[in-house]
């Protein structure tokens, strides 16, 4: 996997509501009522092949998984037209993508219908942004998971840009989303500090190969933290600016829930 990632994240907030068919917005949530939850989705990370990435969301659902088929079960939770500026969200930065009530229970699919008006920016100018089936069938992103009677299920969708944007032919870009569902509730974080802290470092989270979170740590801030991880063993890659070296610390293991905190590292000269 290319280092370069963005992130849809879909946090499903148990809460009170009547129905499982409310759109707009998100607003504050009612008193929790036993039997429903409430599904609010956000949005985090971008790409940083293009210059911005304007995704135009006009309905927002989940499938019940006992659904006999694809076509029926289904709880719609946003049905008024959002634009979505990815590359403004970094780092595990989210804004929110919908917010609605559904029946507590098993769910398989998240699904995006999409406007043909989404599009990407290159080198200053705009650019339609295919996706297919997107405004037709929907752009759905398959995983099971739980919103508890009464409780809280947060699912993250991370998004590999690298591999879903591509550029088929004279200014023309499509989008072949490839998505990982991963449980908040089972996801942790790396966090630690960097010495001398007036340097830029990029840090990436390596678990088996695959880059599932990236950060930039800007001069003057030593403090980082790469979260939304998934539970498991990983390699920190540390790349800093020019005239210190590349390091990595290996077999940092992340448990669901926590934070695996390094304390601080310090930075070798060339």
């Amino acid at each position: 996997m290319n280092l370069r990632t963005i992130a849809f994240a879909v946090a499903l907030l148990a809460a009170a509501l009547a129905a499982g068919c409310s759109g707009g917005p998100p607003g504050p949530s009612a008193p929790v009522a036993v039997g429903t939850g409430t599904a609010h989705l956000q949005v985090t990370d971008a790409p940083a092949a293009v210059e911005a990435v304007n995704l135009v969301v006009l309905q927002v659902a989940i499938h019940h998984a006992g659904a006999a088929d694809t076509l029926s079960g289904w709880e719609i939770l946003r049905t008024d037209s959002l634009t979505l500026e990815l590359l403004s969200l970094r780092g595990g930065t989210t804004a929110d993508l919908a917010l609605g009530t559904v029946p507590a229970g098993s769910y398989d699919q998240v699904r995006l219908k999409l406007s043909t008006r989404s599009s990407v920016q290159v080198d200053g100018a705009t650019f339609p942004l295919t996706v297919p089936s997107g405004s037709e069938s929907g752009l759905k992103i398959i995983g099971d998971f739980d919103v508890p009677s009464g409780g809280t299920a947060r699912i993250v969708l991370d998004f590999d840009a690298e591999r879903s944007i591509h550029r088929t032919g004279s200014d023309k870009y499509i989008m072949q989303p490839v998505v990982r569902m991963i449980d908040v509730a089972g996801a942790g974080s790396i966090a630690g500090r960097l010495a001398p802290a007036d340097i830029p470092v990029t840090l990436h989270a390596v678990l088996a190969g695959d880059t599932l979170r990236s950060v930039t740590a800007t001069a003057g801030h030593a403090a980082f933290s790469l979260p939304l991880l998934p539970a498991g063993s990983y390699t920190l890659l540390v790349r800093p600016a020019a005239n210190f070296r590349d390091t990595s610390l290996a077999n940092l293991v992340v448990a669901a829930g926590g934070t695996t905190d390094i304390g601080t590292l310090a930075l070798t000269p060339r």
